[in-house]
């Protein structure tokens, strides 16, 4: 590499940098979008909440739901104890040999909210022909009505990059896998549920 094009190196095994981040956006191994560079931070980008998906029962994690724009309704009040969906504006996609992993906001945190987050693995972002969202889990966690609003913070995405490291996780879904987990999204696009791209089951992957 000629040190008087670049001033940094990608390294492989470590937390992605802002800088890093804006590499891989120009070589699509990371895309964010919208993307919006006053959003990122060191080595995150914070994340914008785009709806909150109101379950119907709250008993029945699969059953009907309703959603709440914050393109129209820019606040949603929790109920005490409440716990429901928030999707977020951002549509991820991530090339093999990248993670990505989620934390709270301390805006949230300061609120009285607890943020459920998950991770993403390389691949993730679409489906077949399907988009996967991001989606996260909030609870109120006070005893009194607490208002969410889409300007509050909600979480940070930070990536790692994984190329170049001995991995076990090598295999490539077969066609007939693939076939599966697009016939599995698309059950779970018609219920409004979608978490992520699951594994095989298969003791070689």
């Amino acid at each position: 590499m000629n040190p008087t094009t670049r001033k940094w190196s990608i390294v492989f095994g470590n937390v992605v940098s802002d800088a890093e981040i804006l590499e891989l956006r120009r070589s699509k191994d990371i895309v964010i979008d919208p993307f919006h560079q006053n959003r990122m931070r060191l080595a995150h980008y914070a994340l914008t909440a785009g709806a909150v998906i109101r379950l119907q029962n709250q008993a029945d994690i699969h059953g009907t739901r309703e959603l709440h724009d914050f393109d129209v309704r820019p606040t949603y009040a929790f109920q005490p104890n409440e716990y429901q969906l928030v999707e977020v504006v951002e549509q991820i996609t991530l090339a093999p040999g990248f993670v990505g992993s989620f934390v709270a906001a301390s805006d949230l945190i300061e609120h009285g909210f607890g943020l459920t987050a998950g991770k993403i693995d390389p691949g993730f972002g679409s489906l077949g022909n399907r988009k996967q969202k991001v989606r996260f889990g909030i609870k109120n966690l006070l005893d009194e009505e607490n208002v969410f609003d889409r300007n509050m913070g909600l979480a940070h995405v930070y990536f790692v990059n994984l190329r170049g490291l001995r991995t076990r996780r090598t295999r490539q879904f077969t066609q007939e896998e693939q076939s599966k987990l697009e016939r599995r999204h698309d059950l779970r696009y018609l219920r409004d549920y979608d978490d992520g791209v699951p594994y095989p089951d298969d003791d070689e992957y």
